[in-house]
């Protein structure tokens, strides 16, 4: 049966009117539980790396001869080219663990359990979507590490330019966990949930900068690639991996990652209360 964590329960016992202390508290116990769970269930862990290696290494040797063509890059080595898109990539995938999280507690009773209790609905939202930002990080650096290890990948700038990246992945990452929680909470189904994710990450990887230059792309692509957050982060982070990094491109990046953010966040918000009803 499920349960909730005595913690949260006690939290509101002694709080039973929300204030900003005790929802404080119940996102801190409500995150723990996600970081629980996933402990609990390490198959998980690696199987969403398993996805963003696998690419890694495919994708580095497939289409390392792209590197040879006119619109590439000069002086760039395919793999420096790819890891920041295979990072954001992780980045997208994880995130849309968070989208299957909601829906399986919304199928098993969780949220009817937390709803029962004086706690602020949007705090699960918002646990989850903190804990799969964080475990994404750790992804990112594991993936870094493998890339630098096995495959060659250096940053050709600063310390400082190599945490410009991840620090510049991080919104990212938040940003497309709410998109995610959307489409969770909106179809209360795990499976489906899933499907839905690849239908949306599968066109937000491809249809941009993200493994080939977009001047190879038709006319019509080129376009959408260049207004996808995917290219714009992107760009932005393989800026900073290539040591030149451009204040353009990373204001376009965190602009289009507060826009996904502030949507998603609304979307997200308003399907988990219509979700009641259901």
């Amino acid at each position: 049966m499920t349960t909730i964590s005595p913690s949260l329960a006690d939290t509101a016992a002694t709080d039973p009117t929300p204030t900003t202390t005790s929802t404080a508290r119940s996102l801190a116990v409500l995150a723990r539980r996600n970081v629980v769970k996933t402990q609990r269930v390490p198959t998980l862990l690696v199987f969403s790396l398993a996805m963003p290696l696998m690419m890694l290494v495919l994708f580095s040797q497939v289409f390392r001869t792209v590197e040879n063509s006119p619109a590439f890059p000069p002086g760039v080595e395919y793999i420096d080219f790819l890891v920041p898109a295979i990072l954001a990539a992780a980045v997208v995938m994880g995130a849309s663990n968070s989208g299957v999280g909601i829906a399986i507690d919304l199928q098993a009773g969780v949220v009817d359990r937390i709803r029962s209790l004086p706690v602020r609905g949007w705090t699960l939202l918002a646990a989850r979507s903190i804990t799969d930002t964080i475990v994404s990080v750790a992804q990112m650096a594991v993936v870094t590490g493998v890339a630098m290890l096995a495959l060659g990948f250096r940053f050709q700038g600063s310390a400082l330019d190599a945490l410009g990246m991840f620090a510049l992945l991080i919104p990212f990452s938040y940003a497309f966990t709410w998109l995610f929680l959307y489409v969770g909470a909106k179809l209360r189904d795990p499976e489906t949930t899933q499907l839905s994710g690849m239908m949306i990450m599968m066109p937000l990887m491809f249809v941009s900068a993200a493994f080939v230059p977009v001047e190879t792309f038709p006319g019509w692509m080129e376009a959408l690639a260049n207004v996808n957050p995917m290219s714009l982060t992107v760009e932005a982070a393989r800026g900073f991996a290539l040591g030149n990094p451009d204040g353009g491109d990373v204001a376009r990046s965190l602009a289009s990652s507060g826009l996904v953010a502030a949507l998603g966040t609304v979307a997200a918000a308003r399907a988990y209360r219509t979700s009641s009803a259901a």
